[in-house]
């Protein structure tokens, strides 16, 4: 095997990959038509499934998220001045701010949520039911390489179908 040739497998895994992230773009891909960000998508889906009422800390947010405090106070600000989450203080803590969504934002992620799997929905019919849990398997696999072997967060469960 010659070191161009070494090359060619990985090359094209790494493109195929990368086509697919881009369809993770805001603009361009699967989260287009949301009028929500990714981010934001995925910030409102935490504080829905948080116990009733309770809402989240910013900073169980941003470990939920594996981004930085900054990014998920901008996050929030965003969604707050859209209606779509509000923050107040913790009933046994007054220091401790907490974000919880609101009624507007619980029906906007239910549509967001809705729309997304339509999209996946129609990404099963394209490639068929078997090959779908194939693809998952796959990625699962290839998330959990990456994940013991360079550190990356691994949620298992996480699967397109």
């Amino acid at each position: 095997m010659t070191a161009d040739t070494k090359y060619i497998q990985p090359k094209n895994l790494m493109m195929a990959v990368r086509r697919f992230t881009r369809l993770s773009m805001p603009k361009t891909g699967i989260f287009s038509n949301l009028d929500m960000k990714p981010g934001e998508i995925f910030l409102m889906m935490h504080l829905k499934k948080a116990k009733d009422g309770e809402g989240l800390k910013p900073s169980e947010l941003a470990e939920l998220l594996s981004v930085s405090a900054g990014n998920v106070t901008q996050l929030i600000t965003s969604l707050e001045a859209r209606g779509l989450v509000k923050r107040s203080h913790d009933a046994q803590d007054r220091r401790v701010i907490r974000i919880r969504i609101t009624d507007t934002g619980a029906k906007a992620i239910h549509e967001a949520h809705d729309a997304m799997a339509r999209k996946f929905a129609g990404l099963i019919e394209h490639i068929g039911a078997a090959e779908c849990e194939q693809l998952t398997v796959l990625l699962d696999k290839a998330s959990e390489y990456f994940s013991t072997n360079y550190g990356n967060d691994y949620k298992e469960g996480s699967g397109l179908c």
